[in-house]
C-alpha cells in the first residue's frame, strides 16, 4: 500500500486533508491556513514555498495581496477534497 507522507488523510470525505510536509504543496493549489490546527484564518493560492517547508507564500482571496506564512508558528495547511 502506498504512503502519502505529506499529508493525513482526511476520516471523511467531506472533512479537509491536512498537510505536514509543506515541501508537498504546488504553485496554484488552494489552501487554507489554519491556526491550532483548526481555525481558518486565511485561504488562497500558493504563490511559492521555501526548499525546506518551512515558509509558503498565499495569494490570498480575502482581504486579497500576498502573504508569508511559517511553519515554526503553529500555522498549519489544509486541502478541501475535490468534489
Amino acid at each position: 500500500m502506498a504512503s502519502d507522507v505529506g499529508a493525513e488523510r482526511p476520516l471523511h470525505p467531506s472533512h479537509p486533508e491536512h498537510v505536514t510536509d509543506w515541501t508537498k504543496v504546488r504553485p496554484q493549489e488552494y489552501l487554507e491556513v489554519c491556526r491550532k490546527r483548526d481555525i481558518p484564518i486565511a485561504g488562497g493560492s500558493v504563490d511559492g514555498v521555501t526548499q525546506d517547508g518551512s515558509m509558503i507564500w498565499l495569494l490570498q482571496e480575502y482581504p486579497g495581496g500576498r502573504v508569508i506564512f511559517h511553519k515554526a508558528d503553529g500555522i498549519t495547511l489544509r486541502r478541501r477534497p475535490k468534489v
